[in-house]
């Protein structure tokens, strides 16, 4: 075994031999000896008691004796005169050692009284006390302490019932009560009957609910005794003292105990002390001499010890080689220290890069958002205007341009689109919904929405549907629209002539999900194969030629198959250069309800009508104010008020209260429409915290339409707006999403049964 063990050994056994010496006394003179106190104090409460009871209860014989004597009813009945009191009962209750006698009539008030020892007529019970009155029981004893007079006395109650009573009444002839002194001379009896215990009266006064004492070093035992009235009050207290030899033999045993643990202790130091000397002094003796004099002969019998200090003395003659070591060692710390403040270097250079990248996004972020919103305002009015001019039956040159006015401005908005997608996708903050819907309308309505440039152009744009898709699809109908939309957009602007074509059809279907394959094929100009791979790079086009010519961001096919792969899918292209391409698109859906073959009717056929709703549009743009302010007119709304700002705003929902929404700009001077609509939730008055606020604004990113709920908002439409749109969440706002789809199902149902008769009737003509 090794030293250190050997001496770790030695001091935890000594450490356990005291502690268990101490724990030994804290249990067996304290914890012990307080225990057995209290068990002691708690046997002498009960023989204390006992004695108290023995020493009285001669009142109970006498009362058991005397009381229900036929002569005794007599006198409660006046039957009998005081001499009969004063004589033969007198000498009976001075034989038993009563001190105080009151017999009361059955009416409880009191016919004789006395103090029996000192043959005086004293009132020493209070009858007319209707807590007294209660201690009376008709057909048994009762006891009692009470306090009279600064004194404390034992008290019993007895109905008096004669041999005639007892049979024909149930209410006694009258009451006896008769008590016995509590003084220090009685207590001396009682102590007399208990060993080593004392018993003291003391007044109530110098009692305060103390604690007992429970002395461990002599053994004595002191409580207090309270004594309760009728009343539940303390009468008095007795203060018990008992006197216990039991902490003799603790401490007895202590001494002796104490006497061992101290000879063990000097005899166990004596050992450690001599093995330590030899384990421990004498080698370090050796290795002092070594090392100050240069004796290596003492380090070299060290040397064959199998201890620790053989290995000291092995160690300092290999202390030459280890210094060697050690220096080289230092070196090699300094040249790393030295390349860590280097890699540290590097690191904070790193997140320096990294703090400024952060920087950059967010402020390309903020700059998108900004120019989103300034270029989508100028947008909305020219196209909302354009949408004025169409519904006004211009002719047809005035139509010609306009459609071509609403399709640039449209065509602007799409390359703003694209630019805020792709930023989306870059975050990571873009979201992608799961719904419901038909895929034949939703390929049908891109087909009518392309339909108008396929013939400007004079190329044939077709469809070609699968019969075998019997289910609606449920994914994000709007970014598939968008991703069709692009293909089919770049198609036709990239063919002269000849056809565009799009083809779906089912790839793969299991009970849950399908995979439905699109295909858009032209006959344009095609791309060269040193250019097929680059053309899904954002910012890039096959040639500078092409750019020139036909225009575009670069930014569609990019952002398409970013949507596509990160729903799961994947895009291809096949393509020849002037012979034209095809696009391969294989997406994965998950499978709805079926589809049935009802008609499916235009919302927008039905006629526009908010029945007199009075509107109030918070909006600093004049343009787009005009372009509000005219829709709003054709859709017959009643009182129509405009704010330049959110101030003005709610100074006019202060001053009228009557607007049943509130079309809400969120960028304005002032007081912008997050705060304006933070204040009408906030208002006291609730006609206006509960009014309807639309959220009308260019800014067309995610956060600012999720950030528009947090603050109020019902609805959120995004500049250029759909009239159909605005009408339609306008309806839903006010009258509830459920009345609104009711109501404009009626408009529509009305609106196509008028269609109807008109086509007969014109057939019929």
């Amino acid at each position: 075994m090794k030293i250190r063990s050997k001496v770790l050994l030695l001091i935890t056994t000594y450490l356990i031999l005291f502690i268990g010496s101490v724990a030994f006394f804290i249990y067996t003179v304290t914890d012990k000896s307080k225990v057995i106190l209290e068990q002691r104090m708690n046997e002498n409460r009960k023989e204390v008691r006992k004695a108290i009871d023995n020493n009285l209860n001669f009142l109970k014989v006498f009362i058991d004796d005397d009381t229900r004597w036929d002569e005794m009813a007599d006198f409660a009945h006046s039957r009998k005169d005081s001499a009969w009191m004063n004589g033969s009962f007198n000498e009976a209750a001075m034989k038993q050692g009563v001190k105080y006698v009151t017999v009361l009539n059955n009416e409880m008030h009191p016919i004789y009284f006395k103090d029996i020892k000192t043959a005086k007529n004293e009132n020493w019970f209070d009858c007319n006390n209707e807590n007294n009155k209660k201690l009376f029981d008709n057909h048994h004893q009762r006891n009692f302490f009470i306090s009279y007079n600064n004194q404390l006395i034992w008290v019993i109650t007895s109905p008096i019932q004669s041999s005639v009573d007892a049979e024909h009444k149930n209410k006694p002839s009258g009451y006896m009560v008769v008590g016995e002194l509590i003084d220090n001379n009685k207590l001396f009896e009682i102590q007399n009957m208990i060993t080593s215990t004392t018993i003291e009266l003391i007044g109530k006064n110098d009692f305060q609910n103390q604690a007992a004492q429970l002395n461990t070093k002599t053994g004595d035992i002191i409580y207090y005794e309270p004594i309760q009235d009728i009343n539940g009050k303390v009468a008095a207290v007795f203060r018990v003292k008992k006197t216990s030899s039991i902490l003799i033999k603790f401490n007895q045993l202590f001494s002796d105990s104490l006497f061992l643990f101290v000879n063990g202790c000097i005899v166990l130091m004596m050992l450690l002390f001599y093995l330590f000397n030899r384990w421990v002094n004498t080698p370090l003796s050796k290795i002092e001499t070594a090392l100050h004099e240069g004796n290596n002969d003492s380090i070299e019998d060290l040397q064959d010890n199998k201890s620790e200090f053989g290995e000291v003395a092995r160690l300092i003659n290999q202390s030459n080689h280890h210094q060697q070591l050690l220096e080289q060692e230092v070196e090699t710390r300094k040249k790393s220290e030295h390349a860590l403040k280097n890699a540290l270097e590097d690191v904070k250079v790193a997140n320096y890069e990294k703090d400024k990248a952060e920087q950059a996004d967010l402020a390309k972020s903020l700059f998108l958002s900004t120019m989103s919103h300034e270029i989508r305002t100028p947008i909305n009015g020219v196209i909302g205007i354009a949408h004025l001019l169409l519904a006004e039956h211009p002719t047809a040159s005035q139509e010609r341009y306009l459609k071509l006015l609403e399709f640039s401005a449209k065509h602007l908005k799409s390359l703003v689109d694209d630019i805020l997608d792709f930023s989306k996708i870059e975050s990571g903050k873009i979201e992608f919904a799961k719904v419901s819907f038909n895929l034949s309308s939703l390929v049908q309505d891109i087909y009518l929405t392309h339909q108008l440039r396929a013939l400007e152009k004079k190329i044939e744009l077709k469809v070609i549907h699968d019969d075998n898709l019997k289910n609606y699809l449920v994914g994000d109908n709007l970014r598939l629209s968008q991703v069709i939309t692009n293909l089919i957009s770049n198609a036709i602007k990239f063919t002269e002539r000849g056809f565009v074509s799009i083809q779906y059809s089912i790839a793969e279907s299991t009970p849950t999900e399908m995979i439905i394959h699109f295909t858009v094929k032209d006959t344009g100009i095609g791309i060269s194969a040193d250019h097929i791979d680059s053309i899904f790079t954002h910012f890039t086009q096959a040639n500078m030629e092409i750019n020139r010519k036909y225009g575009g961001t670069g930014l569609g096919l990019a952002i398409s198959q970013k949507l596509i792969e990160m729903q799961g899918g994947n895009i291809s292209v096949d393509s020849t250069l002037n012979e034209g391409s095809t696009f391969h698109v294989s997406m994965k859906f998950g499978i709805g309800a079926t589809l049935n073959d009802d008609l499916k009717i235009k919302q927008s056929t039905y006629k526009k009508d908010l029945d007199k709703m009075n509107v109030l549009v918070a909006e600093d743009n004049n343009i787009n104010a005009f372009v509000v302010k005219q829709f709003l007119s054709k859709w017959n709304v009643g009182r129509m008020d405009f704010a330049m700002n959110g101030q003005e705003a709610l100074d006019k929902l202060n001053a009228n209260d009557d607007y049943d929404i509130v079309l809400m700009d969120l960028q304005m001077p002032l007081v912008d429409g997050y705060e304006a609509t933070k204040q009408i939730r906030a208002h006291a008055n609730s006609k206006i915290n509960k009014i309807p606020v639309i959220a009308l604004s260019a800014d067309a990113s995610s956060d600012t339409k999720n950030n528009t709920k947090s603050f109020g908002f019902n609805s959120y439409i995004t500049k250029p707006f759909d009239p159909d749109e605005l009408f339609r969440e306008m309806i839903k706002t006010t009258v509830g999403y459920l009345v609104s789809e009711i109501l404009c199902l009626v408009l529509i149902i009305i609106n196509q049964i008028k269609t109807h008769r008109h086509s007969r009737k014109m057939q019929s003509i």
